[in-house]
């Protein structure tokens, strides 16, 4: 019986990884197909045969996939969030019949706007750290290629795909689904561990995998905080908004420009994530509007409503 419980927890945490995936690999299939199309009609069909030009085709389809990243990313994003939405539901609906559901009074709109702004200096120290690390300068190749990527098809394709689909989509996946599950059945802090690990992997490079997974952490801690997956929607939306803001705007290379500042930058970040760390730790406290029909020790601190 217990082989049998395994089993399926291991089932639920693994296909929406699945589904995420295979859209992923749906949406790139689908944009590259297009692409290629247009390079055909472009150089014509000869050039395909053609075994001289073949490396050639290939990095040019390749470099048109890096430019094409954020619309690939906004095809996977739309299904993904309509497919998560609906397994979170499903979610809902179990634990109701389990009795195992309890709804939370949200904490109001500043809190949010604080999980938000905790993204930002989050992140913020997030690159300082992996910049002081070096691993920028020995993956210089790897960062080239996501900026790229990251930072292409202009700056509203950029709001839409980078800012808002993907951190929606990325937190039903992997807070929403991955770490409520394993909140089931596991402590915080190893469900924040590896929802974190899993979400760092998914990134598939180390640059992004450590960042990932330090962003990971964090909002895993404000979905158990706020008991809502919106906390960490928000972070995630302000870690990946200043991200886009501060690249398009360049304003870090205008303002700093010496040791000085630059010293000052990561110690100011690091300390308004440590000051608003203590504020969501220490004052976001929701209360609970219908507690679970089967009341057991530590049920309250896994179900929610959103």
């Amino acid at each position: 019986m217990n082989g049998n419980r395994n089993r399926i927890s291991i089932w639920r945490m693994v296909y929406p990884l699945l589904v995420f995936f295979g859209l992923d690999l749906l949406a790139t299939f689908v944009i590259t197909s297009i692409l290629a199309v247009n390079m055909v009609g472009e150089s014509g069909p000869e050039a395909f045969l053609d075994p001289s030009m073949q490396i050639e085709i290939q990095s040019e389809l390749i470099q048109l996939i890096y430019e094409n990243a954020n619309l690939i990313t906004l095809v996977k994003c739309i299904p993904a969030i309509g497919l998560m939405l609906l397994f979170m539901h499903m979610d809902k609906k179990r634990l109701y019949r389990s009795g195992d559901y309890v709804t939370y009074e949200l904490p109001g709109a500043l809190f949010f706007l604080a999980a938000a702004v905790l993204g930002i200096f989050a992140g913020i120290t997030g690159n300082n750290i992996i910049g002081i690390s070096g691993l920028a300068d020995k993956y210089a190749e790897t960062e080239e290629m996501l900026a790229q990527m990251t930072y292409s098809g202009g700056l509203a394709l950029e709001i839409i795909s980078v800012v808002i689909l993907a951190p929606v989509a990325e937190e039903l996946v992997f807070r929403g689904l991955i770490f409520r599950r394993l909140r089931e059945f596991t402590p915080f802090t190893l469900a924040a561990i590896f929802s974190a690990l899993i979400f760092g992997f998914y990134h598939g490079n180390v640059i992004q995998g450590i960042y990932a997974f330090l962003v990971g952490l964090l909002c895993a801690f404000v979905c158990e905080k706020y008991h809502s997956v919106l906390a960490s929607i928000a972070l995630h939306i302000g870690a990946n908004g200043f991200s886009v803001f501060a690249t398009e705007s360049g304003v870090l290379e205008r303002y700093i420009t010496t040791d000085i500042s630059y010293i000052s930058y990561i110690v100011i970040s690091a300390a308004a994530t440590l000051l608003l760390l203590w504020l969501v730790h220490d004052k976001v406290m929701p209360k609970v509007l219908i507690p679970a029909r089967n009341s057991t020790a530590g049920a309250e601190d896994m179900r929610s409503d959103t």
